[in-house]
């Protein structure tokens, strides 16, 4: 009986993957990244705060190793905001949260024995005005190194386009 199902499987396969290399258009391959990085970025369009938040939530809980393989090991972590602007304050305290409703992260105060790591945030305002970068970090305090980093360029408010 398992014989046949590995044939089935295997006659039902072949077909689609000899079809499947001739739906490869001609030619060379396109230029730059064929997903992109940032958030809003092949709508020629900077994120706004919502969704600088969004992505920092998706960095955290995909690419930081602490966070994204803690399993039922939920890390104690305490935080460092910096206030840069009343308009983009919010967005640590958001981000904290979230991590914390979504049992990513349980919280402990600053200076804590029992804390392993510290979600760092600061901000950082570009040129063009309601532009800022946005950079989060997550240090050990065992060793002080800073084991996972991302960064986000957004614009304050509704999505603005790009000039």
């Amino acid at each position: 009986m398992k014989n046949i199902i590995k044939q089935a499987i295997f006659t039902a396969l072949v077909p689609v993957l000899l079809v499947s290399c001739n739906l490869v258009p001609p030619g060379p391959s396109p230029q730059g990244p064929i997903i992109p990085v940032a958030p809003g970025e092949t709508a020629g369009k900077l994120p706004n705060d919502k969704e600088a938040i969004g992505h920092m939530i998706t960095a955290l809980s995909t690419a930081c190793p602490q966070i994204a393989t803690a399993g039922s090991k939920i890390p104690q972590v305490s935080n460092e905001f910096s206030l840069v602007s009343p308009e983009i304050n919010h967005m640590p305290m958001e981000l904290w949260r979230s991590l914390i409703n979504m049992k990513m992260i349980s919280a402990v105060s600053p200076g804590a024995a029992e804390a392993k790591y510290r979600l760092k945030s600061d901000f950082k305002e570009l040129e063009e005005k309601g532009q800022f970068e946005w950079e989060v970090s997550l240090m050990s305090l065992a060793s002080g190194e800073c084991v996972w980093k991302d960064t986000v360029i957004f614009k304050t408010g509704p999505s603005g386009k790009l000039p």
